[in-house]
């Protein structure tokens, strides 16, 4: 993970926005509460209540925009340093996302389902402060290169 202190977030942006409204205002759009998105997480895996942060996911091809509202505080987070920088809570909320649009997709065969298995990069700017901020925007897309699914996130 790379902290930096002023990253150029705002040239994402400018990449991002008018993608964000396409799939807000698309009649394609499929919506999900956040309880159904983790009812269908079920069928894969069972979720601790304090990994249930997506409030709310739509999904448009291979394109998500989510809600992210995480829960004040999670088992050991109390005990950890770093929370305040790397919640995994939080994080991995964030990859749900990416989990639940690719899996929802014709690019998951059926009886199949995609894993995430590692993570390239990620990167954060110092003032991003997961002990204040609870709510975030997510905003996921995925793509086929070289015969392997890749999906970039952006938060927020």
């Amino acid at each position: 993970m790379l902290l930096i202190e002023n990253p150029r977030f705002s040239t994402y942006k400018r990449l991002i926005a008018d993608r964000l409204d396409s799939i807000r205002s698309s009649p394609s759009a499929e919506k999900l509460n956040g309880g159904r998105a983790y009812k269908l997480f079920s069928k894969v895996v069972d979720y601790a209540d304090f990994f249930h942060g997506i409030k709310s996911i739509v999904t448009d091809k291979n394109e998500a925009l989510a809600e992210i509202q995480m829960p004040d505080s999670h088992v050991g987070g109390d005990e950890s340093s770093v929370t305040k920088h790397c919640d995994t809570a939080s994080i991995d909320a964030f990859i749900q996302v990416s989990g639940l649009l690719i899996n929802s997709r014709k690019a998951c065969p059926p009886g199949q389902v995609f894993v995430a298995s590692g993570l390239e990069n990620i990167t954060m700017s110092r003032h991003c402060d997961f002990d204040v901020h609870k709510d975030w925007s997510v905003y996921a897309i995925f793509t086929l290169i070289d015969d392997v699914h890749s999906t970039v996130t952006f938060l927020f």
